[in-house]
């Protein structure tokens, strides 16, 4: 009697032993809206109601957060139905001479790597990710990757040959993507030297980080993860 009662105790607890994992700092898919906030107290956000992107229904902003190795990123959390459903990091260099981005002083793709290195090391050993798709231009197919690249890899001799095929095709965000059980991770670099002209200046006047921005880091739920949102809404 004591053993059946001892293994219906450890087949409950199983369970809630895994639901005390966070996903991305100290938030999990499917949180609410207060659970998020209280999630990065003391740190006070702004609401937006998605109204300007109409890509979600709500977003709750934090700037200049501190990352790591004084690094800073504004961090967004975006919901669907009130639940927690995207987590967007806008990664920004280091404010010194070597490191930040200026219109006149672009930081090459393997630089922003190797400056925030230690994102990638949390990422693959930290939250157990691997490579969901390799180097890639998101948005077209104009970068002809050969098949030895089509991997995640963040050494020097991949970075470069990745950076001047992107040059070479004027490609203006390079792209690489991890995953795990529950979360994708996605890269978006920005490659400001292939950008019009015209559109950095109009962009630069808005934002006066704009260049300073290494990448944007973008997690969502897995499609197991998000299948069981749905049924939760349901």
């Amino acid at each position: 009697m004591k053993t059946k009662l001892l293994l219906l105790i450890l087949l409950f607890s199983i369970p809630l032993l895994s639901q005390e994992k966070y996903d991305v700092r100290k938030a999990k898919w499917g949180m609410t809206i207060s659970e998020v906030k209280a999630s990065e107290y003391p740190l006070v956000g702004e609401d937006h109601d998605g109204a300007a992107t109409k890509l979600f229904e709500f977003d709750i902003c934090y700037y200049d957060v501190t990352i790591g190795n004084d690094h800073k990123a504004s961090i967004i959390y975006s919901f669907t139905n009130k639940r927690l459903t995207e987590i967007s990091y806008q990664m920004y260099g280091r404010n010194d001479p070597d490191r930040k981005g200026t219109d006149s002083h672009f930081i090459p793709l393997l630089k922003k790597i190797e400056y925030t290195n230690f994102v990638f090391d949390a990422l693959q050993k930290d939250k157990h990710m691997t490579c969901s798709h390799g180097w890639c231009d998101p948005f077209s197919s104009k970068l002809n990757i050969p098949a030895n690249f089509h991997t995640c890899g963040t050494d020097a001799q991949t970075v470069e040959y990745i950076e001047k095929a992107g040059d070479l095709a004027h490609i203006t965000t390079l792209s690489i993507g991890f995953e795990n059980e529950r979360s994708y991770a996605t890269f978006y670099f920005n490659q400001y030297q292939n950008a019009d002209k015209t559109n950095n200046l109009i962009a630069a006047s808005l934002n006066s980080n704009y260049y300073n921005q290494y990448y944007t880091l973008r997690f969502t739920p897995s499609y197991l993860v998000k299948q069981g949102l749905i049924k939760n809404d349901f």
